[in-house]
């Protein structure tokens, strides 16, 4: 297992929750309330509440999957550029697991799909670490 798949996992797992997250956030700050009413009764929810409760909590909501996906993003960084400057695997793989457990919880676990590429990430991390130390302690013998 080389960089480049912890690279690549890392990668697809926080460019597509950008996309998806991203869009929701744009898609709701754009959106007004008289979008919203015309959207929710077309959905016919009406047994949920008022529309501008529905319309105000979705626009919090929002604003915390934009914090949450914000972190994340930047724990991301730092473990992509740990993974690589190459000499810390270890706090490399402790970031994206950070990182994925963040974006997580963050969206009360919608994002589960994308985490599954930052745990990827964080595994292909400590695999290749236990793999250099065992060629290291092969060279040695």
């Amino acid at each position: 297992m080389t960089k480049k798949w912890e690279i690549t996992f890392g990668l697809i797992g926080g460019s597509t929750a950008l996309l998806f997250f991203g869009g929701i956030a744009v898609t709701f700050n754009q959106m007004s309330l008289s979008n919203f009413r015309e959207t929710y009764q077309a959905l016919s929810l009406e047994g949920f509440g008022s529309v501008k409760e529905t319309f105000e909590s979705l626009r919090s909501m929002t604003g915390v999957f934009n914090v949450s996906l914000f972190l994340s993003l930047v724990g991301l960084c730092l473990a992509l550029y740990l993974s690589l400057k190459g000499k810390a695997s270890p706090m490399a793989a402790l970031i994206y697991l950070i990182s994925g457990v963040l974006l997580l919880f963050g969206t009360q676990f919608i994002a589960y799909p994308f985490v599954f590429f930052y745990l990827l990430a964080a595994g292909s991390s400590m695999y290749r670490q236990k793999i250099e130390q065992r060629c290291r302690s092969n060279v040695s013998k």
